[in-house]
Protein backbone atom coordinates (compact mmCIF):
# COMPACT_ATOMS: atom_id res chain seq x y z
CA UNK A 1 0.00 0.00 0.00
CA UNK A 2 2.96 2.33 0.61
CA UNK A 3 3.85 2.17 -3.09
CA UNK A 4 0.40 3.53 -3.96
CA UNK A 5 1.16 6.65 -1.93
CA UNK A 6 4.57 7.16 -3.50
CA UNK A 7 2.92 8.46 -6.69
CA UNK A 8 0.92 11.02 -4.69
CA UNK A 9 3.51 11.58 -2.00
CA UNK A 10 3.67 15.05 -0.54
CA UNK A 11 0.30 16.16 -1.86
CA UNK A 12 -2.62 17.11 0.33
CA UNK A 13 -4.79 14.61 -1.52
CA UNK A 14 -2.42 11.79 -0.62
CA UNK A 15 -2.53 12.67 3.06
CA UNK A 16 -6.32 12.92 3.02
CA UNK A 17 -6.62 9.62 1.21
CA UNK A 18 -4.21 7.91 3.59
CA UNK A 19 -6.05 9.29 6.62
CA UNK A 20 -9.40 8.27 5.18
CA UNK A 21 -8.22 4.75 4.48
CA UNK A 22 -6.78 4.39 7.97
CA UNK A 23 -10.01 5.64 9.55
CA UNK A 24 -12.04 3.42 7.25
CA UNK A 25 -10.02 0.38 8.26
CA UNK A 26 -10.72 1.28 11.91
CA UNK A 27 -14.39 1.78 11.13
CA UNK A 28 -14.52 5.41 12.23
CA UNK A 29 -14.86 8.22 9.71
CA UNK A 30 -15.67 11.71 10.89
CA UNK A 31 -18.30 13.66 8.98
CA UNK A 32 -15.79 16.17 7.60
CA UNK A 33 -13.42 13.43 6.48
CA UNK A 34 -16.29 11.50 4.94
CA UNK A 35 -17.27 14.62 3.00
CA UNK A 36 -13.72 15.05 1.74
CA UNK A 37 -13.59 11.40 0.65
CA UNK A 38 -16.91 11.83 -1.17
CA UNK A 39 -15.57 14.94 -2.88
CA UNK A 40 -12.39 13.09 -3.86
CA UNK A 41 -14.39 10.17 -5.24
CA UNK A 42 -16.59 12.55 -7.25
CA UNK A 43 -13.53 14.27 -8.72
CA UNK A 44 -11.96 10.92 -9.61
CA UNK A 45 -15.22 9.79 -11.22
CA UNK A 46 -15.45 13.04 -13.21
CA UNK A 47 -11.81 12.73 -14.33
CA UNK A 48 -12.42 9.15 -15.47
CA UNK A 49 -15.54 10.18 -17.44
CA UNK A 50 -13.66 13.07 -19.04
CA UNK A 51 -10.81 10.75 -20.00
CA UNK A 52 -13.28 8.28 -21.51
CA UNK A 53 -14.81 11.11 -23.60
CA UNK A 54 -11.34 12.13 -24.81
CA UNK A 55 -10.56 8.53 -25.80
CA UNK A 56 -13.89 8.25 -27.63
CA UNK A 57 -13.15 11.44 -29.57
CA UNK A 58 -9.70 10.17 -30.49
CA UNK A 59 -11.18 6.90 -31.73
CA UNK A 60 -13.88 8.71 -33.73
CA UNK A 61 -11.42 11.12 -35.31
CA UNK A 62 -8.80 8.49 -36.09
CA UNK A 63 -11.01 6.88 -38.75
CA UNK A 64 -11.68 10.13 -40.57
CA UNK A 65 -9.50 11.29 -43.39
CA UNK A 66 -8.40 14.91 -43.32
CA UNK A 67 -10.34 17.21 -45.63
CA UNK A 68 -8.93 17.31 -49.16
CA UNK A 69 -6.64 20.18 -50.03
CA UNK A 70 -7.71 22.37 -52.94
CA UNK A 71 -4.35 22.56 -54.72
CA UNK A 72 -5.36 24.97 -57.52
CA UNK A 73 -6.86 27.43 -55.04
CA UNK A 74 -3.81 27.15 -52.82
CA UNK A 75 -1.46 27.83 -55.74
CA UNK A 76 -3.58 30.79 -56.81
CA UNK A 77 -3.53 32.24 -53.29
CA UNK A 78 0.24 31.88 -53.07
CA UNK A 79 0.69 33.51 -56.49
CA UNK A 80 -1.52 36.41 -55.47
CA UNK A 81 0.48 36.90 -52.32
CA UNK A 82 3.87 36.74 -54.01
CA UNK A 83 3.17 38.47 -57.32
CA UNK A 84 2.44 41.89 -55.98
CA UNK A 85 3.12 44.49 -58.61
CA UNK A 86 5.41 47.01 -57.13
CA UNK A 87 6.09 50.14 -59.07
CA UNK A 88 9.76 50.86 -59.02
CA UNK A 89 10.75 54.49 -58.97
CA UNK A 90 12.05 56.03 -62.13
CA UNK A 91 14.99 58.36 -62.22
CA UNK A 92 16.22 61.05 -64.53
CA UNK A 93 19.97 61.22 -64.89
CA UNK A 94 22.12 64.27 -65.45
CA UNK A 95 25.56 63.50 -66.79
CA UNK A 96 28.32 65.97 -66.13
CA UNK A 97 31.46 66.17 -68.22
CA UNK A 98 34.41 68.49 -68.18
CA UNK A 99 35.59 70.58 -71.14
CA UNK A 100 37.51 67.58 -72.54
CA UNK A 101 34.41 65.35 -72.51
CA UNK A 102 35.59 63.25 -69.57
CA UNK A 103 32.82 62.10 -67.27
CA UNK A 104 32.97 64.01 -63.99
CA UNK A 105 29.69 62.94 -62.37
CA UNK A 106 26.20 61.55 -62.70
CA UNK A 107 23.26 62.96 -60.77
CA UNK A 108 20.11 60.84 -60.45
CA UNK A 109 16.85 62.45 -59.36
CA UNK A 110 13.68 60.44 -58.77
CA UNK A 111 10.73 61.30 -60.96
CA UNK A 112 7.32 61.25 -59.92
Amino acid sequence: MAKQYERLAGTEEALLLKEALEKLSNGSLSASLEGKVDMLLNELREARMQREREVELLVENSGRAPPPVDIPALVETICEMTNKTETKPTYSFKIERNHSGVLTGITATPEG
